[in-house]
């Protein structure tokens, strides 16, 4: 990148954010065709065609006319929004049809095309509702026909989803895990309900119940890039304390709140009660104890000793023997989200992710890799 390119991208992104009220996000750069690098336009990547600097309703405010049949110029966007506001002023000849375009995912497959109902540079706004679900879009500016026609405003503003009340857009080929609505936008074919201890809706997933799975596979909570689905995994493959969607994944036998638990109630522990345990604060020193609410297993009398020769286990004082053996630490990130100090005593609110950590390092920021046990413990 040379550096008369760079001074220019600099430019637009100060000059981008002025004509903006609260509420809004800008998704381009260079709404009015105002920065040039040379002869060609910093922000806006011509396709097809050419672009030229020309002035539009008065000689000192410049726009860009698109020159060839056909013309087209397009721009990655710089987010995502919920509701997409556009702006438009443009001036176009007879016979010339100019259109607003966008491509999600950036595939070169053009998903929105729509005529820009407007000439003689009068303001044309209209909102549209994009896909529950994209990761990219490219906003594409396209002419046909021979004469002219320029380009003076194309502003492209991300709204709250409220603001908008049109069905959303259609988007197929959804990854696993992606927020669906119907089984043709997956590219597994299966828009299933999740229902897990961190998020509840509909993603994208490999199968609604067991019998969609081959084998002695059963339907179980899987994570990925997009977030949470259902996946064909094997039984009782998780441990005490994993996220889980049902009891046939976990190897206690029991999904209770959406957690491989020993127990969900009381009845579960003909011996004592059913609960949590208490654990140190994520990155915490010294004694202080806090009590885990969120995605932590439930045991039976944890801490109290009582278990027996191959029940299962997390800490070693949960075992009569005092010994609790399995296939390595259990730990996850956990981040303290409320706090509070009453009688020298430290409690806060935990959450912890769904996915197990080794240190620090494989937590974000203000988090901390907390050890919840042993993974596959069971009493010797």
């Amino acid at each position: 990148m040379n550096r008369w390119f760079t001074i220019c991208m600099i430019l637009a992104l100060l000059t981008v954010f002025s004509g903006f009220t609260c509420g809004e996000s800008p998704m381009i750069l260079d709404t009015g065709f105002d920065l040039w690098c040379g002869n060609h336009l910093c922000a806006w990547e011509v396709t097809a065609g050419n672009v030229r600097r020309v002035s539009t309703w008065h000689r000192s405010d410049y726009g860009a006319e698109m020159v060839g049949n056909p013309a087209e110029i397009s721009q990655l966007a710089l987010g995502k929004a919920d509701c997409l506001e556009f702006r438009l002023q443009v001036d176009r000849d007879d016979g010339v049809d100019l259109y607003i375009e966008m491509d999600f995912q950036d595939d070169g497959t053009t998903e929105y095309s729509h005529p820009i109902p407007t000439t003689d540079f009068k303001p044309a706004n209209y909102r549209i509702t994009p896909p529950s679900w994209y990761q990219s879009v490219r906003f594409i500016i396209r002419k046909t026909g021979p004469g002219r026609a320029v380009l003076a405003q194309v502003w492209v503003v991300g709204r709250n989803r409220n603001k908008c009340t049109a069905p959303s857009l259609g988007l197929g080929e959804r990854p696993l895990g992606a927020v669906c609505e119907s089984d043709d936008q997956c590219a597994v074919g299966r828009c299933v309900m999740v229902e897990s201890r961190l998020e509840v809706g509909y993603r994208c997933g490999e199968c609604r119940a067991n019998a969609d799975c081959s084998g002695d596979d059963v339907c179980g909570l899987g994570q990925g890039e997009e977030g949470f689905y259902l996946e064909c995994i094997p039984a009782a493959s998780h441990s005490m304390g994993d996220l889980c969607f049902g009891p046939d994944e976990c190897v206690t036998g029991l999904c209770c709140g959406g957690i491989c638990s020993q127990c969900c109630d009381d009845q579960d522990c003909p011996l004592g009660s059913c609960r949590m345990r208490e654990a140190p604060v994520p990155g915490g020193d010294g004694p202080d104890y806090v009590l885990l609410w969120w995605s932590v297993a439930t045991q039976c009398s944890p801490g109290e000793g009582k278990g027996s020769t191959g029940d299962v286990c997390l800490f070693d004082d949960d075992c009569q023997s005092g010994a609790c053996a399995g296939a390595g630490d259990f730990a996850k990130c956990g981040e303290c989200l409320d706090m509070s100090d009453e009688d020298d005593v430290l409690t806060c609110f935990i959450k912890y992710r769904y996915e197990r950590c080794q240190s620090d390092e494989d937590c974000q920021d203000e988090e901390s890799c907390v050890y919840l046990g042993t993974v596959g413990g069971v009493c010797r």
